[in-house]
């Protein structure tokens, strides 16, 4: 029979275990505001690049992020929060490595640090004439982090495939609400 101190002593555990529990990067998005400044584990795809600095979320998330009449692109900006250019340089050479073992894959790993976001984007007109958001890079969240575990290459799956040749993901800025694609 439970008493009253085995009910209690069950709480804390059962809280600690799904705290510690890494959010999709769509949950981390449709939470930002929330998490910012706060100490999160994230899970996504794992993108290299010149800045190795996005975690996106895949597939894409069934409802878009939007922030101060912008739709920002399904991912998280990544930095390190300690050990900058170094740390940075393991996390793209593991990643690098990987992409190459397994060409037809996604790197998925977990990245644990603090979400940082704004509450107001301001925003900069570019040499083109074109407006954009300034954000951190092209996103509306950075993850400061202070480490990434769990990295496994993962079958892309054809609907992946089919999205990576859309032009929303070749040239992933923020949009204005109402120029852009519809909800999804």
């Amino acid at each position: 029979m439970f008493t009253l101190t085995t009910l209690l002593l069950m709480i804390p555990l059962t809280l600690a275990s799904e705290s510690t529990q890494p959010r999709t990067v769509c949950q981390a998005l449709l939470d930002q505001t929330d998490l910012n400044g706060k100490e999160v584990s994230v899970r996504g795809a794992i993108a290299v690049g010149d800045a190795m600095r996005d975690l996106f979320a895949s597939p894409a998330c069934a409802q878009r992020t939007v922030r101060d009449g912008w739709i920002w692109p399904d991912a998280i900006s990544i930095w390190p929060m300690h050990g900058g250019l170094r740390t940075m340089g393991e996390t793209i050479t593991l990643v690098s490595r990987m992409q190459r073992e397994h060409p037809n894959c996604k790197i998925v790993g977990t990245v644990m640090g603090r979400m940082e976001t704004r509450s107001h984007f301001a925003v900069h007109e570019l040499p083109s004439g074109e407006v954009r958001p300034i954000g951190y890079g092209e996103f509306v969240a950075n993850l400061a982090y202070e480490r990434i575990d769990h990295l496994e290459a993962v079958p892309l799956e054809q609907e992946e495939i089919e999205e990576q040749k859309l032009p929303s993901h070749r040239n992933p800025h923020a949009i204005r609400v109402g120029d852009g694609p519809k909800q999804h």
